[in-house]
């Protein structure tokens, strides 16, 4: 006889909401297909009774609605609501009015990841036996471009495994990247801590910085890591050499090909687009004219992407003030990335009012980076004097 088929991960109930239960919680998640609606919840398990899919005509449209308890079924015309198969039980005795018991424990966030909020991850890290060597584990110690103030702080690299380029010795010790319970035991780390989008640092294939390997290798495996957790990832494209907004448009098409259709990774809505988009943010997308990423941007550029199979979201990155320009460069956000209160114009929170109303006018997104307890002076001393503000901005982190 033919095998059984597999249990579903969830069931359909359409036409229907449901009140919370005692001590339930909801929250709601825009940007995500029913499917990937459906599918956080499963991901959740305990923390996702049920999901609840919003209509057409509701405030917010088309949103998912995270509810850990539930109380009573409610009929809602175009409304879909869907439970983990493992919790179907509970589900039906809500139907019946019978309010569900189980309440999260008062130390865990009963949505786990938000998808709002990202983090910036690096997969460049290697150790012995996985690797055949130490990778930015051994980074270089950064001078200063002031020799006097250089002249006060070692040169040369760290030598691991005791020596590290961090302030903080990490508490599974300089691992590997690519060693699979690394991958496991972040994404339960960022799983805790709420994030629900790691930004990752990316370099096209058979590329790498100067420090490091090639990380593209990893991307499926960090894909499939964090759908285990219900975390999402999308890419961080590097600074390398000779990039262009024409190169950029390859990266395009071969990353959306690789890795887009993957559940994991991470996809936002931008005005007129029919679905949402793979995200990519750009670092120093500056290095770039504003004029040169109109033509892989803007409809009608000369190798536009808008409307085609390379359709994304992309995010490009403000340090100084000029780059305000790139905000009507036709992408579709941006952000502030370093993490010291008024080491650049853009990550001076006092300004930050400013960009909120620049990314209004523009119908654009702005992505304010914070880094509470930011300190990197284990390699760095580049935040010692100058820039926006004044004094040693490690002791002034933008803290969310």
């Amino acid at each position: 006889p033919p095998p059984p088929s597999p249990p579903p991960r969830y069931t359909w109930i359409e036409d229907a909401d449901w009140t919370l239960g005692r001590g339930g919680r909801e929250k709601v998640v825009e940007g995500l297909t029913a499917e990937e609606c459906c599918d956080a919840c499963r991901l959740a398990l305990d923390r996702c009774a049920a999901a609840v899919y919003s209509s057409v005509s509701d405030v917010p449209p088309n949103a998912c609605w995270m509810k850990s308890t539930l109380g009573s079924r409610l009929h809602k015309p175009g409304v879909r609501s869907c439970s983990p198969a493992a919790l179907l039980t509970t589900a039906a005795k809500a139907a019946d009015g019978e309010a569900a018991s189980a309440a999260p424990a008062a130390d865990v966030d009963p949505f786990g990841p938000s998808y709002n909020v990202h983090a910036f991850y690096y997969a460049w890290y290697a150790s012995p036996p996985n690797d055949r060597s130490y990778y930015h584990w051994n980074h270089e110690f950064i001078k200063h471009w002031d020799s006097k103030v250089a002249s006060r702080y070692p040169e040369g690299h760290h030598e691991p495994p005791d020596d590290l380029g961090s302030n903080y010795y990490p508490a599974l010790g300089p691992y590997s990247s690519a060693d699979p319970a690394t991958m496991k035991s972040h994404m339960i780390l960022a799983r805790k801590a709420g994030i629900g989008v790691l930004v990752l640092s990316w370099y096209p294939p058979d590329s790498a910085d100067e420090n490091g390997i090639p990380t593209d290798p990893l991307v499926p495996a960090l894909l499939d890591a964090a759908l285990l957790e219900g975390i999402k990832i999308c890419l961080h494209i590097e600074p390398y050499k000779n990039r262009s907004a024409r190169s950029v448009a390859s990266n395009l098409e071969y990353a959306i090909a690789a890795y887009a259709s993957h559940p994991a990774y991470h996809r936002m809505p931008r005005a007129g687009a029919t679905k949402p988009l793979p995200v990519f943010y750009v670092y120093d997308s500056y290095h770039t004219s504003a004029a040169e990423w109109g033509h892989l941007l803007k409809e009608g550029g000369s190798f536009s992407v808008r409307g085609g199979a390379n359709d994304a979201y992309m995010v490009f990155l403000l340090v100084e003030k000029q780059h305000q320009q790139y905000a009507t460069a036709g992408f579709d956000g941006f952000y502030t990335y370093f993490a010291s209160d008024g080491f650049t114009y853009g990550s001076t929170t006092r300004y930050w009012g400013q960009l909120a109303e620049l990314a209004r006018r523009n119908s654009i997104r702005f992505f304010p980076s914070v880094g509470p307890g930011y300190i990197d002076t284990g390699v760095s001393r580049m935040g010692e004097g100058g820039g926006e503000g004044a004094g040693p901005f490690n002791d002034t982190s933008t803290a969310g």
